[in-house]
């Protein structure tokens, strides 16, 4: 629960990781994804689990205007 800062969950999906890094940490939540249904899903998910979550489209950096000092990843491995 100590942890701080900000962080960024590229390809977030629905959520899961970043909601969970939210819901154990102090840390500034980012998640982003390129697929708009992911990003529904998402923003449900993170009011389900009242959490803060900053939630936006982006591919990869293309809409990242902040700096973070963890980013993170769980790439699928079909699309």
């Amino acid at each position: 629960k100590n942890i701080t800062g900000k962080v960024l969950d590229i390809g977030c999906g629905y959520g899961p990781i970043g909601i969970y890094v939210a819901s154990m940490t102090k840390a500034n939540v980012h998640m982003i994804d390129i697929n708009r249904r992911s990003l529904e899903l998402a923003r449900k998910n993170v009011n389900l689990n009242h959490v803060n979550i900053q939630i936006y489209e982006s591919n990869i950096y293309e809409n990242v205007k902040e700096k973070f000092d963890f980013i993170i990843t769980n790439p699928p491995i079909r699309v």
